[in-house]
């Protein structure tokens, strides 16, 4: 993580532990961060900059219509939220990659002045209850690609694959609203059932990273199975073919707690020695001190991203992938964590396999500076759908 700003001081508070007393560190001045403040000019910039506080927990009094939200403290999670309270406010058609590019007050007050279109009442229903996110709205929605979540649940995951990927291409990202599934075909269901309120049939595409690509693979199977005729792609997936998902409650808390940003890894002694509850206390706490989680993040949604992805562990560790002759494209990552090419588990299970490799690890073919290759690739297997749906 980059620090936004500096602040000197003469000596380090110290707890009565001799530990560094974080909350007696002094806040940088907000002007520091940023230009000369501009205040809000209409009510579009005002509510915006209502948001902001609270997300940010820095008084609006101090926010200029024109500073950047990362420089003022934002995150990628705390960006999702932000997304998630401007399209339940205004009911418009924001993709998630116009406010990564656009990230100050006064660009995304442009941009809802010129997003006039609404939703439909079924996209209306799903986004305000977080069950869809909006990645990329493109030209029309007649055949969206439908982007299925890692492990954590959450479309913002895909944040800087979208940053990189054409603008043109409507992408829909599913996420995951509750946790009451125990097996897999509960959890395929349960997204299938989305997908249909928003395509009722004709040429599906469905793809997913990590996680995200075993469920679009269950999927696909599925829908192939009622008739239709479905593109499929996988990047990475190779959890069917780790025994890594088998964790136990501590482990999964110290992955939320890496992923998050909330501690390093030679940090997390920090937490040892404390109950269960008082560990996911700890981790909100910090989160919160660091902006890494919302000032509105409660110890509920912890536990329920806990338990998010602790049910995606129990589903992966009973899961056996059925054989199948559908197509589709797998993306692998030239780095393997393991010492193994998943690619080989799922040409067992499709023989009818596109195997292609990117530079990279697991994490950075979908990340900044490597995910432009994994993005192309998506866009020609995409180019190549819409080809064979106008009959091409």
């Amino acid at each position: 993580m980059v620090p936004s700003a500096f602040v000197l001081i003469e000596a380090w508070p110290l707890t009565t532990n001799g530990k560094v007393d974080k909350k007696r560190l002094p806040e940088p001045e907000m002007s520091l961060l940023q230009d000369e403040i501009t205040a809000p000019e209409n009510d579009v910039e005002q509510s915006l900059a209502e948001i902001w506080s609270k997300l940010l927990n820095i008084d609006i009094n101090t926010i200029s219509t024109n500073a950047n939200f990362f420089d003022l403290g934002g995150s990628s999670l705390l960006l999702a939220n932000m997304h998630f309270q401007i399209q339940k406010l205004w009911n418009k058609q924001l993709e998630f990659k116009s406010i990564i590019t656009k990230t100050s007050i006064k660009e995304i007050s442009l941009l809802l002045d010129g997003s006039q279109k609404e939703f439909s009442d079924v996209y209306s229903e799903l986004i305000n209850n977080g069950t869809i996110v909006m990645l990329n709205k493109g030209l029309e929605m007649t055949s969206p690609i439908f982007m299925l979540p890692p492990l954590g649940g959450y479309a913002a995951s895909y944040g800087d694959f979208i940053e990189s990927f054409n603008e043109s291409i409507p992408v829909v990202g599913l996420q995951a609203v509750n946790c009451h599934f125990t097996t897999m075909p509960e959890v395929m269901r349960y997204y299938l059932n989305v997908i249909k309120q928003l395509q009722l049939s004709g040429k599906f595409f469905i793809a997913g990273w990590s996680l995200g690509g075993v469920l679009a693979y269950e999927i696909a199977v599925e829908l192939h199975n009622l008739g239709e005729t479905v593109s499929t792609l996988l990047v990475d997936s190779g959890w069917v073919f780790d025994d890594n998902y088998q964790l136990n409650e501590q482990e999964i808390l110290n992955n939320i707690a890496l992923e998050e940003g909330l501690f390093e890894l030679d940090s997390l002694a920090n937490i040892e020695g404390l109950s269960f509850d008082a560990q996911q206390q700890y981790l909100l706490d910090i989160g919160k001190q660091r902006g890494t989680l919302p000032d509105s993040f409660t110890l509920e949604d912890l536990k329920f991203r806990f338990e998010i992805i602790n049910r995606h562990y129990q589903v992966l560790a009973s899961y056996e992938p059925s054989g199948s002759d559908i197509a589709a494209t797998f993306i692998e990552a030239s780095e393997s964590q393991t010492g193994k090419r998943h690619s080989d588990g799922w040409r067992v299970v499709m023989p009818n396999i596109k195997v292609i490799k990117v530079k990279g690890t697991h994490q950075s073919i979908m990340q900044k500076n490597r995910v432009d290759e994994t993005s192309t690739y998506i866009e020609g297997a995409y180019n190549e759908h819409i080809k064979e749906l106008q009959g091409g």
